[in-house]
């Protein structure tokens, strides 16, 4: 859910789902947005396109920290049941009893240390304006010190040249007229 939502005023807010999902109950269609994938949906959610859906937890964990959200905020519902299947080829039938077996073996603590292991190899996203939300204040300090350096070194260099024109003019104008410069000190 949005964090700039109320969670008892989602009647008529626009929900987040993925194509080709089912509506939970009670979600009308004209108030759901379609998108292509969990992360998409998220994504809508986080940016204000769409108000609210309904995701798992390690969906919704795994994608904040992948994408460091800062308006997505859980509101749990329940304990869900979680089923798992892995694809194989049509005829490996010991592969199959194999992959049950060791699936069904999983218990509760297990799966959880296994999300958490995979949860810390997350690498995460680094988007321009995560980097600006960070280190926006360093960046425009460095950027104007810069600009300003540049700027005296180049108003200080255009005055130098102006001070060497200055100069090559009065030699100049010395060479022009040697001997009534010499008269003249006669």
């Amino acid at each position: 859910m949005n964090s700039f939502v109320e969670v008892d005023q989602l009647a008529d807010k626009t929900f987040a789902a993925v194509k080709g999902g089912v509506l939970p109950e009670g979600i009308k269609e004209e108030n759901t947005l379609y998108f292509d994938t969990r992360e998409d949906s998220l994504n809508a959610v986080e940016s204000g396109k769409a108000d609210y859906g309904y995701w798992n937890p390690y969906s919704i964990a795994y994608y904040t920290l992948l994408n460091s959200y800062d308006n997505i905020v859980t509101v749990p519902i329940g304990r869900e049941s979680r089923e798992y299947c892995i694809g194989i080829l049509s005829d490996d039938e010991i592969l199959l009893l194999i992959i049950n077996k060791s699936l069904s073996s999983i218990d509760a603590n297990q799966m959880q240390t296994l999300i958490l292991d995979v949860s810390s190899h997350i690498d995460r996203k680094v988007t321009l304006s995560m980097v600006l939300d960070t280190y926006g204040i360093e960046i425009t300090i460095a950027v104007s010190i810069t600009l300003s350096i540049l700027l005296l070194s180049m108003f200080s260099s255009m005055r130098a040249s102006k001070s060497l024109e200055n100069k090559i003019e009065s030699m100049k104008s010395c060479l022009k007229y040697p001997t009534n410069t010499y008269m003249n000190i006669l």
